[in-house]
């Protein structure tokens, strides 16, 4: 078929279609509302169970989210039966000091992280694109990104390990109990765990840059790289006031965790340890009420100006454009010298405790057991294969610019994005289900960001080939099963593999739902056994827990290096906004 022909719906890619040309779609649209809604009746009948499953899990707890700060909730009596309380909580949680003090934290770990990362990830990448060796980047770049997929809870354990191992005692004790070596730790942790998606975004912007060939190189590789890694920030910064639980709290001993508590960590304390639940639902909603707004203010920025520098087919191997031989010497030091820091890492978990004789136990953990190995890696394959159909369902109706009610559609979803983990009221809603696998599976499968992701890339590729269909009478079930899903199978795959990484690695949700050790996760046990320092007899530094630690790292790390052509840089956008 002619690719000029207008009736070729291939996927061949397009560039982002113009506002015009989505105006005219409208006013080619039926002038009745039920008759556009007729027309396009497939978009509200397609998510439908979707949106059922979303709303059973989620829309209950939403509800009992804005009643519980208002409650003087006892568990016995659930919400509805607790006496009413006023602004009771509200009062005693501005008066707590400690609460300010998670508000300033996470703020303070947010942003400077997300600026640290940005401002390294640019200068990473405008490096990597300087070396003239295209396997060289590819494998550093692949090299960056390892660390996103080992868990939050063993880079943290392993930072301290090596502060601990390599230092006298005193000095070994106070990587423990230290309060400002341990916000430099978890710093040191996050900007190390999300470096490589600011790189890699910048290095797919740049090879979707100008195609003139004169263009300059500050407006061919610098401007759309620094836009990639603008919408990083963004996408970070819409979760001011969250962060990544899994690494604080792995942190968080008794001596030092006023210094590390977190907007998160004070919910979880206050709501499982204090059982203090009506604190603990007004901490929510005050953070419930900052992040909505920024959340919307970051989506309309990323929409409006810098999409077209994130959506591109993937490609991150751009052509190198000629520099300056002082610049390429300068990219290869500075490139080096990271990929020996993260190496270095990557040595201490994988490597060392292999090399290391175990006095107590012959065997990687006394405490680590195929049994919950395998039933947890088959639970995140699952959950993430489920995830995968609930994100298709519900980002193919955004695929229609004048899809009618498109506005309340993704206001919901970014309701539902905004809530985030609502520990205490899906506790209280699930709490039936302690101790199965239930809330595991339920509470995972939903990535709302991946759902914009998807229907962002869609309509910036191939949004035009949708419109062609469309006017040459192809229904939508036909765009659908012959343009959409060819088109995104690929970065759906991706998605999928993002979000069994995190599922094995997370801890939030088994830490709530399972009270029997037995049933813990790999992860989970690992943490127990750090806590404890060192269970079973074993001390936690012996070479068998280490060895466990990177067993346990081992399954997102393969899934990277054997799914890295399904990762498409934007795609790590749905997995960033809470690291």
């Amino acid at each position: 078929m002619n690719p000029s022909s207008p009736n070729d719906i291939s996927l061949q890619e397009s560039q982002p279609n113009e506002r015009n040309e989505w105006r005219q779609d409208a006013h080619e649209e039926p002038s009745s509302l039920s008759a556009r809604i007729w027309k396009f009746r497939l978009h509200y009948f397609l998510p439908l169970p979707a949106w059922l499953m979303l709303f059973a899990v989620s829309l209950p707890p939403l509800v009992l989210a804005f009643l519980i700060p208002f409650k003087d909730v006892k568990i016995h009596l659930g919400v509805a039966g607790s006496p009413w309380a006023g602004f009771e909580a509200f009062r005693t949680l501005f008066g707590d000091d400690m609460f300010r003090q998670a508000l300033a934290n996470t703020a303070a770990v947010k942003l400077s992280g997300a600026l640290l990362a940005g401002l390294l990830g640019l200068g990473l990448a405008l490096a990597l694109h300087a070396l003239p060796w295209r396997r060289l980047r590819g494998a550093l770049l692949v090299l960056f990104l390892v660390p996103f997929f080992i868990p939050s809870a063993v880079l943290a354990r392993t930072i301290l390990d090596l502060l601990a191992s390599e230092s006298t005692f005193e000095q070994g004790a106070a990587a423990f109990t230290d309060p400002s070596l341990a916000r430099l730790i978890v710093m040191a942790a996050a900007v190390l765990k999300t470096l490589g998606i600011p790189v890699v975004l910048a290095l797919a912007a740049v090879a979707f840059g100008p195609a003139n060939p004169d263009a300059g190189y500050p407006r061919a590789v610098f401007v759309p790289a620094l836009r990639a890694v603008g919408a990083f920030a963004l996408v970070q910064l819409s979760g001011l006031f969250t962060a990544d639980f899994d690494l604080i709290y792995a942190q968080a001993h008794a001596l030092i965790i006023e210094s590390l508590m977190t907007v998160d960590l004070y919910v979880f304390r206050w709501g499982f340890h204090m059982m203090n639940l009506s604190l603990a639902g007004a901490a929510w909603l005050v953070q419930f009420i900052l992040h909505l707004p920024l959340l919307i203010a970051a989506y309309f920025l990323i929409r409006r100006y810098l999409s077209p520098s994130l959506f591109v087919d993937g490609r991150t191997d751009p052509p190198v454009r000629r520099v300056s031989p002082a610049w390429q010497t300068a990219g290869i030091a500075a490139v080096s010298a990271y990929a020996l820091v993260v190496g270095f890492m990557l040595y201490r978990i994988f490597v060392r405790p292999f090399l290391l004789a175990s006095e107590h136990a012959g065997t990687p953990g006394a405490w680590l057991h195929w049994p919950p190995v395998v039933a947890f890696l088959f639970v995140a394959v699952l959950t993430a294969i489920g995830s995968m159909v609930m994100t298709v369902l519900l980002a193919y109706p955004l695929t229609v610019r004048t899809l009618p009610g498109r506005g309340l559609y993704k206001l919901v979803l970014i309701v539902f994005l905004a809530a985030g983990s609502m520990m205490v009221p899906h506790f209280l809603y699930l709490r039936h289900f302690v101790n199965t696998l239930v809330p595991l599976v339920l509470l995972g499968l939903f990535n709302l960001a991946a759902v914009f992701v998807l229907k962002e890339r869609f309509n910036q590729l191939y949004g035009d080939r949708k419109r062609l269909a469309e006017r040459t009478g192809r229904g939508e079930a036909h765009a659908f099963v012959t343009l959409f899903l060819p088109a995104m199978w690929r970065p759906l795959v991706g998605l999928g593999v993002l979000q069994a990484a995190s599922l094995w690695n997370s801890f939030l949700i088994p830490l709530i739902y399972l009270s029997s050790a037995e049933m813990h996760p790999p992860i989970l046990l690992y943490l127990r056994t750090a806590f404890e320092g060192g269970a079973w007899g074993v001390p936690f530094s012996d070479p068998s827990n280490l060895q466990a630690a990177a067993l346990i790292s081992l399954p997102p790390v393969l899934l990277l290096l054997v799914f890295r052509r399904f990762l498409t840089a934007d795609l790590f956008l749905s997995q960033s906004r809470n690291h």
